[in-house]
């Protein structure tokens, strides 16, 4: 699936995002965090729906949600943070600031 249509499915809410992971995503985007890259494939052993926000996360950052864990991934050659949700294994990361 293009970057154009996983945004419009995204829009629709036809892609399946788990409640507080599409809470948080809104929360981002609310605030002026912008999707910078989106895309569905193979990550390590799993196939992945990945979304690169191209700021830092701007809301504060929940750790204790179900199904849900917080890394810092701190590595430019990558990305900073991320949420991953285990069940339906979707990525949100966020970029360092420029």
């Amino acid at each position: 699936m293009c970057k154009k249509n996983l945004l419009k499915s995204l829009e629709n809410n036809s892609i399946f995002m788990t409640s507080e992971l599409n809470k948080i995503l809104n929360k981002e985007l609310k605030s002026g965090n912008k999707i910078k890259e989106i895309w569905k494939g193979k990550w390590g052993k799993e196939n992945i729906l990945f979304i690169l926000l191209e700021k830092p996360f701007k809301t504060t950052v929940q750790k204790n949600l179900k199904e849900i864990s917080f890394n810092n991934i701190n590595d430019r050659h990558y990305w900073k943070d991320e949420y991953y949700d285990k069940k339906n294994h979707i990525l949100l990361a966020c970029s360092f600031e420029k």
